[in-house]
């Protein structure tokens, strides 16, 4: 139902919709120091070559 009215909105605006994500839950980690990862990592962008992007 909620996806449903964020489309419709979407498409009010004139925007289309390409792609939906659900996440679950996500547990609090417990206290302690924070690890460091061994090696940098570079976040991916996903967007596609195809994406107009726009104002939201």
């Amino acid at each position: 139902e909620e996806l449903t009215g964020v489309a419709e909105a979407c498409a009010d605006g004139g925007h289309e919709v390409v792609g939906v994500l659900v996440a679950g839950a996500v547990r609090a980690r417990p206290p302690g120091p924070a690890r460091r990862s061994p090696e940098p990592h570079v976040a991916a962008a996903g967007v596609h070559d195809h994406a107009t992007g726009g104002p939201a």
